[in-house]
């Protein structure tokens, strides 16, 4: 086998250097470019067409991309995600499928790619491209990773056969001291048999076939890459490059090393371009291995800092856990409040509609999918309003089960300020839009624009809050339903990250009214009549309506009452909350380690295996010091 993987390297090598195919050069042909972006940054903020700030939030689409046939995305997959309140796709993108011999492209799995691309804009979803790797390749870490071809492995390094399978479970703690990995890596960097150059030609054959798609706002660069400092800087620098050969207006994603996604940033210095925005990916080592405190908050908080430090938004490219972690919930929950604080962007990691209870992910016994083997949600992410383009400042966000509060300093100029939310949430919800300055704006300043979409246009500057509150319930919520019935055929008319110029103009409310258009996304997604959060069942607390929005409704029609006191910002509260808020303080520190992969099938509650946790603590413990 070693002798067989020696002879096959070394005519890759020969082949690499008599350069004999067509495609090993760059695309010669000039890319149609699309001319509008429906997305770009401003400072540390990611904006729309109108100039409006615009919340992304995402999913990773699909975990079994990165093993054959690579291609789980077809027509109808997507469907259900505008109706669960996401408005981009990152969707993986596998150097193997695209290129399995050196210098010859796989045509029919890049017009995979653009249909899944171009279903996505159907649906007025943008889409990141994730150049996605786990581990360098299939044929390295006992061949449980993913990402390049064969032929890109070195020659040097005798491959794996690749396996991903059950036996692959650990594959993020095995590839740390992996040698074939980290071998694989090093000759990467030093493209000592052409890889490195094979890479960014073929990120650049990508860019050149998707510069004209109106929904792609942008390319990730390498998810979860390897190297030092210096190697990282110096490929996130060529990368880009090759890809703005062809798509010049084209905003790349910069992640940290791989083994950060559940630590801090490193040192990696500030790019020498411009038009980027941090990527992080973000999983919490301790929810892994079933120990210590979930709480994310102080590694969230590491992140935004190192962003505003760099001067560029900050976006995570994946987070996510195991629904049958017994703190998924939770984890999950803070998660998403600190988004909703912070008005935030990010991926949940994933949505895979392959998912078996037997396969589960298809990819490393991963358990990650937000939907089941029906297409029903399962477990942590559940869907929640928020704040989609805002037409000025966010100052305050927090959702909870039964209420929602936003408040901004608006510039009508921008246009309006438009919200996700879910089916049935504004049901016999009170919902009042107050102006610091002139008190209770009239009945008819917010109102549907499409099935999903909130419209609230205020004329003037000033603070500005919208308040939803739902009576309290005393039985759980009703779940949702299998998808039995087609979506809607039509996109939200006004969701900002459409990407479709039909945009162009700034939006504006429609007559009165809290019931949504005809095309219900309770008929087209039942699946997304459940209410965002978990139901609550205890009585209301009685702290005060400025603070707290889990407090009684007011009436619905013109209230009558001075407007709330304006509040500083504060954290979000947990769902059902009483008494005072959740403060900034961080949890104890977690010492950083890669992403690792989910235990086995089990009820909730129950934890990986003492060793396999005893394991983690230890890797952790030296990355730590």
């Amino acid at each position: 086998m070693k002798s067989f993987a020696l002879v096959g390297g070394a005519l890759a090598a020969a082949i690499w250097l008599a350069g004999a195919a067509d495609d090993c050069d760059y695309p010669t042909a000039a890319p149609v470019l699309r001319t509008d972006p429906p997305v770009r940054i401003s400072g540390t903020r990611f904006v729309d067409r109108h100039g409006r700030i615009i919340t992304l939030r995402g999913v990773n689409t699909a975990g079994n991309s990165k093993v054959p046939p690579f291609t789980p995305v077809r027509n109808g997959t997507l469907d259900p995600l505008p109706g669960w309140g996401l408005n981009y796709v990152r969707l993986l993108f596998t150097w193997e499928a695209f290129e399995p011999e050196r210098c010859q492209y796989n045509a029919s799995y890049l017009d995979y790619y653009k249909n899944a691309v171009r279903n996505a804009a159907d649906l007025g979803l943008l889409v990141m491209v994730d150049f996605h790797q786990d581990a360098y390749s299939r044929f390295t870490n006992g061949g449980c990773g993913e990402g390049a071809p064969y032929w890109a492995v070195h020659s040097s390094i005798e491959r794996d056969v690749p396996d991903n399978g059950p036996d692959c479970e650990h594959w993020g703690i095995t590839m740390i001291g992996d040698p074939k990995t980290i071998t694989a890596w090093d000759e990467f960097h030093k493209d000592s048999e052409g890889a490195r150059d094979r890479y960014l030609k073929m990120t650049a054959r990508v860019a050149a076939e998707l510069a004209g798609e109106p929904n792609v706002f942008s390319y990730h660069l390498l998810n979860e890459p390897w190297g030092s400092d210096a190697d990282l800087f110096d490929l996130y620098y060529l990368v880009q490059e090759s890809i703005r050969r062809y798509d010049p207006n084209a905003t790349v994603i910069v992640p940290p090393h791989a083994l950060l996604s559940g630590a801090g940033p490193n040192k990696i210095p500030a790019s020498n371009f411009t038009n980027y925005a941090y990527g992080p990916n973000y999983y919490s080592v301790f929810a892994f291995a079933g120990v210590g405190d979930p709480s994310p908050r102080r590694r969230l908080l590491e992140h935004q800092a190192h962003a505003d430090g760099l001067g560029v938004p900050l976006i995570f490219g994946e987070f996510g856990i195991q629904p049958t972690q017994d703190i998924a919930v939770t984890l999950i929950r803070e998660i998403y409040d600190y988004l909703d604080e912070s008005a935030g962007s990010g991926a949940y990691w994933s949505y895979t509609p392959d998912w078996t209870p037997g396969e589960k992910d298809g990819w490393n016994a991963e358990d990650f999918s937000i939907v089941d083997d029906k297409g029903e949600l399962r477990g942590p992410f559940v869907p929640r309003p928020y704040a989609v383009s805002i037409a000025g400042e966010p100052a305050e966000q927090t959702a909870a089960a039964y209420s929602y509060r936003f408040a901004w300093v608006n510039d009508a100029a921008k246009g309006a300020t438009e919200f996700y939310v879910p089916a049935g949430f504004l049901d016999d919800a009170a919902v009042s839009v107050t102006a610091e300055a002139g008190g209770a704006l009239p009945a008819d300043t917010c109102a549907f624009a499409s099935a999903f979409v909130y419209s609230c246009s205020v004329a003037g500057s000033g603070r500005v809050e919208l308040l939803v509150e739902k009576p309290f319930a005393t039985s759980a919520p009703p779940t949702a339903a299998p998808r039995t019935q087609a979506p809607p055929t039509s996109a939200p008319t006004q969701a900002p990250a459409t990407g479709h110029p039909e945009t162009a103009a700034p939006p504006s409310a429609a007559p009165a009214t809290h019931a949504p258009p005809t095309q219900a996304p309770a008929t087209g997604h039942p699946e997304t009549a459940a209410p965002p959060l978990a139901a609550q069942t205890q009585a209301p607390p009685t702290v005060a309506p400025t603070r707290h929005p889990e407090t009684a409704a007011p009436p619905l029609a013109e209230p009558t009452q001075a407007p709330p006191t304006v509040a500083p910002l504060v954290p979000t509260e947990a769902p059902g909350a009483t008494g005072s808020p959740t403060t900034l303080a961080p949890p104890t520190p977690g010492p950083p380690v890669t992403k690792v992969p989910s235990a086995p099938e089990a009820a909730v509650g129950v934890r990986p295996p003492p060793l396999v946790a005893v394991a983690l603590a230890c890797v952790c413990l030296v990355l730590w010091l």
